[in-house]
């Protein structure tokens, strides 16, 4: 079974990629490597000798046909590392665009959450404001702050505000998952098409937008 990756598992490896990251330095140096090949082969002057002198140079153990064969082996997995980037990155479409149904569903459900714990804000105010009230009016009246604090008791608001952390409790789930599914971290080119290769030619490229070199 081919080496694929899913887009849960590319989020994982994008850092190993980066500047500093173990891979780093090793995707560049086949990046490099890539570009020669591209370019080389965009020029298409390559003649049975050249490919003879080197199918020898590299496996001087074979005959001169089964060298031959051998170096074109070798070459084959440019062609298919770039087949397999083409590859999974319809498949990272596919697997976003199949998770925008659950992932409306739960942005919806976040801003449900949100204007419950902003209705509990309104009605935690409203009793406040009304026991800030009563006490003024009886303070009008005269009434003494002992008096007043035991006729207008200060609103229990615990109940209220365990709910408003259930609720966030409940958000941060959300939020989580959403996170999980998230691409902006990924580079645009895990989710569009082939890994830019500099000097690739035209007729390798399926869309302008994709190489950026």
């Amino acid at each position: 079974m081919p080496t694929s990756f899913s887009l849960s598992e590319a989020k994982k490896l994008a850092p190993r990629f980066n500047p500093g990251g173990d891979l780093g330095e090793a995707v560049n140096v086949v990046r490099s490597a890539l570009a020669d090949a591209v370019a080389a082969v965009g020029s298409r002057r390559f003649s049975n000798l050249g490919l003879l002198a080197v199918a020898r140079d590299r496996y001087p153990d074979l005959d001169d046909e089964q060298a031959l064969l051998a170096l074109a082996d070798g070459l084959r997995p440019i062609a298919d590392a770039r087949w397999r980037s083409i590859d999974m990155a319809e498949n990272f479409k596919k697997e976003r665009a199949g998770l925008e149904p659950i992932l409306n569903a739960a942005m919806t459900e976040m801003h449900e959450l949100t204007r419950k714990i902003d209705h509990i804000r309104r009605e935690i105010q409203q009793a406040e404001a009304g026991v800030a009230d009563r006490r003024a009016k009886l303070k009008s009246a005269s009434v003494p702050d002992d008096e007043a604090a035991r006729l207008a008791p200060d609103f229990d608001r615990a109940k209220l505000d365990n709910r408003i952390a259930e609720i966030r409790a409940e958000g941060d789930q959300f939020a989580r998952f959403i996170k999980s599914c998230d691409t902006a971290d990924l580079p645009q080119d895990w989710l569009a098409s082939l890994v830019p290769v500099v000097g690739m030619p035209r007729v390798l490229v399926p869309s302008p937008e994709v190489v950026r070199g």
